[in-house]
């Protein structure tokens, strides 16, 4: 993580994830990992999402109105997630945390923490895409094959490719 941190442009920690603060332990070199936990609901009061959530309610209302907007079949099972979830902020932000946010929803709480950053760079574009709209971001969607070209979204693009 230390390497990662040194290699990229910003560092946004505002979700406050308390699963993100524990180390992932190498117990055998590049074979065995020992990863944090990845449920908000085992953290009880540590966890800092809810509070972030209710930070973000304007964002969230508009990343609902344009997903509320989009055609089903242009929608993932996350988004579809993500959408149900933002609903359920909406009405009661205290109880994020049981839906384990990070773990279900995580592509919308790094949408919602990168928020102010001008360019998201992304091997997932398949929901980036929606909320980077929401948020006027330039989207870099970088391609698993690494031999392809990265697809450069401008922010001020009406249409962009669907991934």
């Amino acid at each position: 993580m230390r390497q990662f941190d040194a290699s990229v442009g910003h560092v946004v920690r505002d979700a406050k994830c308390v699963c993100a603060t524990y180390p992932i332990i190498e117990r055998e070199p590049y074979v065995k990992y020992e990863l944090p936990p990845t449920k908000c609901s085992r953290m009880g009061s540590a966890c800092g999402i809810a509070s972030f959530l209710a930070t973000q309610k304007t964002t969230l209302r508009s990343i609902a109105s344009k997903l509320t907007g989009t055609p089903s079949a242009s929608k993932s099972r996350e988004i579809a997630v993500a959408e149900q979830f933002i609903e359920m902020v909406l009405a009661d932000d205290a109880c994020a945390h049981k839906y384990d946010p990070c773990l279900t929803v995580g592509d919308l709480v790094i949408a919602l923490e990168s928020a102010k950053v001008p360019v998201f760079y992304t091997l997932n574009g398949k929901e980036s895409q929606h909320y980077c709209k929401v948020l006027g971001q330039r989207l870099i969607v970088r391609p698993v094959n690494p031999e392809r070209d990265d697809v450069d979204c401008p922010s001020g693009d009406s249409e962009w490719p669907q991934f």
